[in-house]
Order: C-alpha cells, then sequence, then structure tokens
C-alpha cells in the first residue's frame, strides 16, 4: 500500500463525505427531520463532533479496504466496490434503522438512495486518488 496515496485519497473522500453529509442531511432532509423531532436525542448537537471521530474512521476503512480491493483501478472497479460497499454497510444499515426506529418508509428510501449516492461517489473519489502515477 501507498501510504501517501492512501491519506490523500482518505483525507479526499472524508471532505466529500463531509460535503455530501451536510447537504443531505442538513438541507435536503431537515425538514423532514424536523417534523420527526421527537425521535432523535435532545442533546443530538452537543454530541456531534462524534460523528467527526466516527467519520475519520469509516473513511479511513472505507479506503483501507479500497486498497485491497483495487487490482488494475479504473471507474468500474471503484464502482463495484462501492456496490459491495452499498449492499454490506448501506443497506443492511438502513433497513436496520427502519426496523428499530419508528421512522417513515419515505425516509428509509431516501437514506437508502441518497447513502448509495454517496458511497459510490466515494469509491469513485478512492479510485481516482489512490490510482499509480501513469
Amino acid at each position: 500500500m501507498n501510504i501517501k496515496r492512501f491519506l490523500l485519497a482518505s483525507a479526499a473522500v472524508f471532505i466529500l463525505f463531509q460535503i455530501s453529509g451536510y447537504i443531505v442531511h442538513g438541507v435536503l432532509l431537515m425538514k423532514t427531520y424536523e417534523e420527526l423531532a421527537s425521535l432523535w436525542r435532545p442533546d443530538m448537537m452537543s454530541l456531534m463532533w462524534m460523528m467527526y471521530i466516527t467519520g475519520a474512521v469509516y473513511t479511513l476503512t472505507f479506503v483501507l479496504l479500497y486498497t485491497r480491493w483495487r487490482r488494475k483501478g479504473g471507474i468500474v472497479e471503484a464502482l463495484g466496490y462501492g456496490l459491495v460497499i452499498v449492499l454490506f454497510m448501506n443497506l443492511t444499515g438502513v433497513l436496520n434503522q427502519h426496523i428499530i426506529f419508528p421512522v417513515p418508509a419515505e425516509l428509509t428510501v431516501r437514506w437508502l438512495i441518497y447513502g448509495s449516492i454517496e458511497i459510490l461517489l466515494g469509491a469513485i473519489v478512492a479510485g481516482l486518488v489512490y490510482r499509480p502515477k501513469a
């Protein structure tokens, strides 16, 4: 593994995930979240610093797994990796959230769609940044 490319890819994917997370949860889903305010922790905003830590761990693991998945590189390979992560993490995680919490099915579907897009974009970014020099 090339540590420099790994760290660059991790930083790029982390930034992508933070920006897309804000767009999805802070803009696109905000009205829905406000309607479901009784479901969320009242002190949630004071704990958001933990989200940066878990986001960093998730991103480092995401890129590390990509470096192990990668054979020749390329967008198609990165998308294949992203699809596996969508099935492994997003589909199962979101469906379990729907089972545990009384969230509307429409929110579950939006979580699935937006999360899948984020993961696939993250895989593309990892693939573009973590590639051998030409």
